[in-house]
């Protein structure tokens, strides 16, 4: 049986990723229940008939969602209404995407690093890579940038002049 459709159903696989606190939490709750509003379908959340807001607000709804593990904030359906800072949202729609912890910076390291996360932190796609010179130290590498790196050096090469700063992140 093969069956075909549009909707989230058939929008790619389940998301899922670590939250900080009850803040971050009802962070991202906030956001979820604003997908209707966001797309312009409804004029305020609670109005989306499918929507969790919806269900919490006493409407008819097939489906029982069970209680949060937090009780949501006073004035939760404004709060709601609310628009989304660009910041929040970059940030969420990073934890999607990528599946990388969601809270402030020192947790979601230390939390990348114990459920073995980090990959999520890293930028997409392959590092630069070093190309080794033999005529040249054994320490000494060209990377397709133009920059020569040595030891704690950057030295960019500029025609038969070279420039030197050092950089505390190059090893």
């Amino acid at each position: 049986n093969k069956t075909t459709g549009y909707g989230h159903v058939y929008q790619g696989r389940f998301k899922s990723f670590p939250v900080q606190d009850d803040n971050h939490f009802h962070t991202v709750c906030r956001y979820v229940e604003r997908n209707a509003l966001t797309a312009e379908i409804v004029r305020r959340a609670e109005d989306y008939r499918w929507g969790s807001l919806w269900n919490w607000c006493g409407g008819d709804s097939v489906i029982e969602l069970p209680p949060w593990p937090v009780r949501r904030l006073p004035r939760w359906i404004e709060r709601v209404n609310q628009p989304i800072t660009k910041k929040e949202k970059d940030a969420l729609q990073n934890c999607i995407k990528r599946g990388c912890p969601c809270g402030d910076e020192k947790w979601v390291q230390t939390t990348a690093r114990t459920q073995g996360l980090e990959i999520t932190l890293r930028p997409r796609g392959r590092p630069r890579k070093l190309a080794w010179n033999a005529n040249l130290a054994p320490d000494t590498f060209f990377s397709s940038g133009g920059y020569r790196l040595v030891r704690r050096k950057m030295i960019f090469l500029a025609g038969s002049k070279c420039q030197s700063r050092k950089r505390s992140f190059f090893t």
